[in-house]
């Protein structure tokens, strides 16, 4: 039935709020079926969304189905299929508010690092298309400038459907493929591989905070893993973990194998085990590994950013010789 319910996503301010207002209502004593009665009443969502998600609670469905259906990512959908599992809803869901407001706040910086020269670059191709069509067949003259106003237009917008097109392309493919064999390839690429070592290591270490809170052994966490029904990548981590366990391999042997992980997470593993405050390391350790992807994030766009006003200045150089260009060869034809 899932699979066919067409999902019904929520921007990231009605996901915080609806996360809030799950932990306060739990926390008060709520059922989920009231919850949901509770939503109903106060219209938080439209009628349509409603109807699928009183289908979901009337047919005995889960609030990881009705989490999916509301657009939640991945990995919030499997953290909560998990914490349903083991009795930890209210502490998954307060770590995904802690998550969403902190990943929001970033967003923000990113958007207002990024937006500007996004903006001006924008301008300047309406600019030239403009000058395209209306400045430039009045000039009698051509000349270098004027050629390359005509041209770059369609070069830039070229080049976009180029890369649109291959990154959509790439994201096919990965689907398709094993998700360890295919980010072990990734990390290996230069400027995004620490990127992903980072992304994914917070990601993991955080599930397994979560999951060792609750006193589960390793055993217990891989079998969790494994019988998953959200976030394939976790399932298939869960499986290979569990291959690697019946081979003889210890666990944090094993984390240490994926080479898209960073190498303490496996050391801090070996070492938390014997002093019994794992799950508090994983979780510290998780939110270290976020802020980094988010610093090397900024970084680039701060990088990519003269590269971009290098573009635009050399833009406002060709418009301007395009139009001055043909009036000093007039000047230079009446002398």
């Amino acid at each position: 039935m899932l699979n066919k319910q067409k999902k019904k996503a929520l921007n990231v301010k009605e996901q915080k709020r609806l996360v809030m207002m799950m932990v306060a209502l739990l926390e008060s004593g709520f059922s989920l079926r009231h919850i949901f009665e509770f939503l109903e009443v106060t219209h938080f969502f439209k009628s349509k969304i409603m109807i699928n998600i009183e289908a979901i609670i009337a047919n005995g469905g889960s609030l990881t189905e009705v989490y999916y259906i509301l657009g939640f990512k991945p990995r919030y959908v499997a953290q909560i299929e998990l914490s349903s599992t083991h009795g930890e809803l209210v502490h998954c869901l307060k770590a995904i508010l802690a998550n969403l407001n902190y990943q929001y706040q970033h967003r923000r910086k990113l958007l207002q690092v990024g937006s500007y020269p996004l903006i001006l670059l924008i301008f300047l191709i309406s600019l030239m298309l403009g000058m395209k069509s209306y400045l430039l067949p009045q000039l009698e003259a051509e000349n270098w400038a004027t050629n390359l106003v005509v041209i770059m237009p369609n070069l830039l917008l070229f080049f976009s459907f180029i890369l649109f097109s291959f990154i959509i392309t790439i994201s096919y493919w990965v689907k398709q493929k094993n998700p360890i064999r295919t980010l072990n390839f990734a990390v290996r690429l230069p400027f995004i591989g620490q990127l992903i070592r980072n992304y994914y290591t917070a990601f993991l270490a955080k599930e397994l905070s979560l999951l060792m809170a609750t006193g589960i052994d390793m055993l217990e966490i891989t079998e969790l893993l494994k019988e998953l029904t959200f976030g394939n990548f976790l399932q298939v981590v869960g499986q290979f973990i569990d291959n690697q366990i019946l081979s003889g391999k210890n666990f944090h042997e094993t984390i240490q194998m994926f080479k898209f992980l960073n190498p303490e997470l496996s050391l801090i593993i070996q070492t938390g085990e014997f002093r019994n405050n794992l799950a508090k390391e994983l979780e510290i350790y998780s939110d270290e590994c976020e802020k980094n992807f988010f610093y090397q994030i900024n970084q680039m766009l701060q990088l990519i950013q003269p590269l971009v006003f290098l573009i635009v200045g050399v833009v406002i150089l060709c418009i301007y010789a395009a139009m001055l260009l043909p009036i000093y060869q007039n000047m230079g034809d009446m002398v």
